[in-house]
């Protein structure tokens, strides 16, 4: 049993099989097993739930960083910045 959450990226063996390796461990796994595997977000760094359309991804995100929606550093510059606008008017 590992001590982490994975963080995963897809790669593909000469038979054309894909598989995901976790970046900080010799975790191995193929697509069909990776869904309803907890892994690490590549953009935000949260823990999610992958489903069979996210084993599409190369690099693995979450549903809010593909909506746009994630909390991330320059997702909360920006919504203090428009606090500080909405102060100014």
């Amino acid at each position: 049993m590992t001590d982490h959450i994975h963080r995963v990226r897809r790669g593909r063996y000469k038979t054309g099989t894909y598989y995901f390796q976790c970046m900080s461990c010799p975790f191995i796994a193929t697509s069909l097993q990776m869904a309803n595997h907890v892994v690490e977000c590549w953009r935000c760094g949260q823990p999610f739930k992958m489903s069979r359309n996210d084993t599409r991804w190369a690099k693995p995100v979450c549903q809010q960083c593909r909506s746009g929606k994630a909390l991330t550093p320059e997702g909360l510059v920006g919504s203090a910045l428009e606090e500080l606008l909405k102060e100014d008017k």
